[in-house]
């Protein structure tokens, strides 16, 4: 195949004759032919690049997981400089630090069959469309975990019965 456009050499198309078209017809078969070899070619090397990358990332996140769950322990052995707040321990380390998030428990959203019961208690945060539908961006800043036990943070209202509590992930992070 030749990397130029052929110049035919023809400036009124009917002085073609048929065996040169037929010659064209030909050339656009092997042209089309090519394309399709080297999409092929494209698409097997973008599989077979998918495949080594998709490897080397199962590898890397295998290694990452094994070094945090190193420093995790590292860290709560070294209570002496191990810092602690409400929501994670700190680890301060020359290259960074090793922090250790607490399961936090928060208020899961509520499934929807407790719409009316939250619409009893809490009638402006469940909003009126087609269907009804709690506002839990909001509803949840009012919602307030005492031990095992929701509470209503305006009321004082035990709302137990109506929302669950859910443990967050511990997660370990470096920074």
């Amino acid at each position: 195949m030749t990397d130029k456009i052929v110049d035919f050499g023809f400036e009124d198309v009917s002085e073609i004759e048929e065996w040169k078209i037929d010659r064209m017809l030909e050339e656009v078969k092997e042209n089309n032919a090519e394309l399709e070899r080297l999409k092929e070619i494209r698409d097997k090397r973008i599989e077979e690049i998918n495949e080594r990358y998709r490897l080397q990332e199962e590898k890397i996140l295998k290694k990452n997981h094994y070094i945090l769950s190193t420093l995790k322990q590292y860290a709560f052995m070294r209570k002496d400089i191990l810092k602690e707040t409400k929501t994670q321990f700190k680890l301060p380390m020359l290259s960074g630090n090793v922090i250790i998030k607490k399961p936090i428990p928060k208020v899961a959203k509520p499934s929807s069959d407790k719409i009316e019961k939250i619409e009893k208690l809490f009638p402006e945060y469940v909003e009126k469309v087609e269907e009804k539908k709690v506002n839990w961006k909001e509803l949840k800043k009012q919602l307030i975990i005492d031990g095992n036990r929701i509470i209503d943070a305006n009321t004082g209202e035990d709302v137990t019965d109506i929302f669950e509590i859910e443990e967050g992930k511990e997660e370990v992070i470096v920074k």
